[in-house]
Parts: C-alpha cells; sequence; structure tokens
C-alpha cells in the first residue's frame, strides 16, 4: 500500500527534537528545513514540490508553488506581509499564531504594569545613587491595578488575558473592537484562558473611524486620532465613543444609550 506525502517546507530554525515530534505525528510528513533571508534562497526544486510552508517572511510568487496549499505564519500578526500576492490565492490557506504566545505577553503586559504603577524605575534608580528624596512617600506613591480603568485598544487573544488577569487583581476593563456586536472570541486559545464569551470588560466601544492594520504607524495615527477629538470635544474624563458604540452596537442598558458617555475611572 503506497502512502502519499506531505511535502512540509519550514524556513524558521527550531531545535531538532522539534522536528522530531512533527514527524512522529504521521509517517506520511516529509519535513523539509531551509534557514532562509529571501525566497531565491530555496531552491526551485522545493517550491516546486511543497504542499505546505511554515515561515516568518519568506513567501514566493504563486507560480513558484504550484502544490501549495496552506502556509503557516511564524508569528501572530502578519500585517508585514498581509498584501503579499501568495496570501490573496484562494486555494491557499493562511493561518498564524494568534493566541498562541497570549499567555506570556500578556504577563509581560502585567509586569510593566505593575512596575510603572508602582514607579519601579525610578526606586531602581534612586537605590543605585544611594538617593532616598525627602518626598520619597509621595514621589514614589504607587498606583495599583485595584480600582483602577485600564485601557485596552484591540480586543483579541492578548487583550482578552490582560483583562482576565486585570480583574483578578480587582481592575475593571475598558476596551476597543471594531466589531462590538460580537464581542465573543472565535479565534484560538488556550483553555481556561482569556475572555472567551466576551463578558469581562467593563464596557466595549467601536473606533471612532476605520481601523487601518496593515502597519504599525497607520494604527498609531490612527489611536492619535481617537485621543485627540476626545481632547478636543469632550471633557477629559469622557471618552466620545461610547455612546457611538452604544447606538452602532443596540446596547441596552438601565440608563440608556447615554450611559456609554459616562464618566469612568
Amino acid at each position: 500500500m503506497t502512502t502519499n506525502t506531505t511535502n512540509i517546507l519550514i524556513t524558521v530554525q527550531f531545535p531538532e527534537n522539534l522536528f522530531e515530534q512533527i514527524r512522529q505525528v504521521s509517517p506520511a510528513l516529509r519535513i523539509i528545513t531551509h534557514q532562509a533571508q529571501a525566497p531565491e534562497d530555496i531552491p526551485v526544486d522545493v517550491w516546486n514540490k511543497i504542499e505546505v510552508l511554515y515561515t516568518d517572511r519568506i513567501l514566493p510568487l504563486p507560480p513558484s508553488v504550484p502544490n501549495l496549499r496552506w502556509v503557516q505564519s511564524h508569528f501572530a500578526g502578519i500585517d508585514m506581509i498581509a498584501g503579499h500576492p501568495l496570501l490573496q490565492q484562494r486555494d491557499i490557506h493562511v493561518t498564524t499564531l494568534s493566541g498562541a504566545a497570549a499567555s506570556q505577553v500578556a504577563e509581560y503586559s502585567l509586569m510593566m504594569m505593575l512596575a510603572l504603577g508602582r514607579k519601579m524605575p525610578e526606586l531602581v534608580l534612586a537605590q543605585q545613587k544611594a538617593d532616598w528624596p525627602r518626598d520619597r512617600w509621595d514621589r514614589f506613591k504607587p498606583t495599583e491595578i485595584r480600582g483602577s480603568t485600564v485601557g485596552l485598544v484591540g480586543y483579541g487573544s492578548i487583550g482578552r488575558e490582560i483583562a482576565r488577569n486585570v480583574i483578578s487583581l480587582g481592575g475593571r476593563i475598558v476596551a476597543v473592537k471594531r466589531d462590538v456586536k460580537h464581542p465573543g472570541d472565535r479565534g484560538y486559545m488556550p483553555d481556561n484562558l482569556g475572555d472567551p464569551k466576551g463578558d469581562l470588560f467593563f464596557r466595549l466601544a467601536r473606533p471612532l473611524g476605520s481601523l487601518q492594520t496593515h502597519g504599525n504607524s497607520r494604527q498609531h495615527r490612527w489611536v492619535g486620532r481617537v485621543w485627540q477629538y476626545r481632547a478636543r470635544n469632550r471633557p477629559k474624563r469622557y471618552h466620545p465613543g461610547w455612546a457611538d458604540c452604544c447606538h452602532q452596537a443596540g446596547c441596552q442598558t438601565p440608563g440608556g444609550p447615554g450611559l456609554y458617555a459616562r464618566q469612568f475611572g
């Protein structure tokens, strides 16, 4: 009996024991490893026969890979390659690592929130100088997560895990999400992590305009427009998106749509 072989090209360096684990999944899997800096670094005959590609950003043009059916990105976000012609092919499935590292990134974010809230950089610097200023009780006064409102621009797998951690410490979440009508998480997430049902946030708002995701610089400009609009048109502690979010999502609250324009913090 002949077994069909699936050729998998991996352009990212991994320890050999991880490759062996993949091979043990099925004898029909043939793992080809080839570290490269550009598509031209990989032989033409390899491109011709592969069916699965695991890569960071090494993508050939569609004619070079006639048998390719699946591209797995090494990263959670693929903004830098989203416009590549290969990813526009209807017969090629494209998947990412979204959700796989949410716990690690969320823990890092929580660590930074705690460190900055407790003035750790200033404390370490003062310790190195053996300098304990007279106003240290005021200067180093911490900001606790308990009782604070944490804003999340984007409510994907990482944001949801941050939300779970923040709420466990007594904080509350205000999140921005393009599709407020579907707050649940339909992507991958390890068990017992994140906010799969989308019910941990205190408020959920949509952006005040279209969010461009192709490139971090555009996203930064979008965030700037939101907060500049708030500063010009609303009192400092009001967010102009709440009432609009409630209207668009058809929210029903005891206070009516105006509840979404109330003060928070």
